[in-house]
C-alpha cells in the first residue's frame, strides 16, 4: 500500500483537520501544513488509485470528509469571503470521483455553512449538518440540513429560533442509520 498526498489549491486554511475511515479501513485525511500556509492538503493509503493535484477555490474552513462505497472523497465546508466589506460564506462541496475534484454550492443565501458536519448512508447518499448565520451580523441563527437523498440537493431548517447571540445549531453533528 502507499500514501499519496494532494494539495487542495487555491484554498486558504488554517489549522484545519478532518478523518474518514473507509468500510475497510484505509484512511482519508485534510490537514493544513504550517511550512505550507494557505493550502488544504488530502492524503490517502490507497492501492487502487493515483490522485491528480487537487483544485477547490475559496477560503475553506471547518472541513468534514466521508468516502462513499468506491473510496470516493466527499468534503463539506465553509467558503468563506468578504462581501460588501461583510464577512459572509457558503456551505460548500468538493468531490473526487475519479475525474479530478470538483465542487458544488449547496447553500448559497446569506452567510450559511459554518461548522458542516457530513455523513453518508449506504445508498452513497450524503446528509450535511450546518450553521446559517444570515447576514453575518448573527441576528438571525439556525440549524439547517442538507441532502442529496431525493436525487437532488434540498435543504430545510431544523432549528430557527436563534436570535442575537443564542446561536442555535452553531456545533452540530449528523449520523445515518446503516
Amino acid at each position: 500500500e502507499r500514501s499519496i498526498v494532494d494539495y487542495v489549491t487555491g484554498v486558504q486554511s488554517e489549522n484545519e483537520t478532518a478523518l474518514a475511515l473507509t468500510s475497510r479501513g484505509v484512511p482519508h485525511l485534510l490537514y493544513t501544513d504550517a511550512a505550507e500556509p494557505g493550502y488544504l492538503k488530502y492524503a490517502a493509503s490507497t492501492e487502487v488509485r493515483e490522485e491528480a493535484a487537487a483544485s477547490v477555490s475559496g477560503e475553506v474552513m471547518y472541513p468534514s470528509i466521508v468516502t462513499d462505497s468506491s473510496r470516493n472523497p466527499y468534503i463539506a465546508y465553509y467558503n468563506y469571503y468578504t462581501s460588501g466589506g461583510r464577512p459572509t460564506g457558503d456551505l460548500m462541496l468538493a468531490s473526487d470521483t475519479g475525474a479530478g475534484w470538483s465542487t458544488l454550492g449547496i447553500d448559497t443565501s446569506g452567510d450559511t455553512g459554518l461548522h458542516p458536519d457530513l455523513a453518508i448512508d449506504e445508498n452513497d447518499d450524503l446528509y450535511i449538518s450546518y450553521y446559517y448565520a444570515s447576514d453575518g451580523t448573527y441576528s438571525y441563527n439556525h440549524l439547517k440540513y442538507a441532502s442529496n437523498c431525493s436525487g437532488s440537493w434540498v435543504t430545510d431548517t431544523v432549528d430557527g429560533m436563534g436570535t442575537g447571540w443564542h446561536a442555535v445549531g452553531e456545533y452540530s453533528a449528523i449520523a445515518v442509520d446503516a
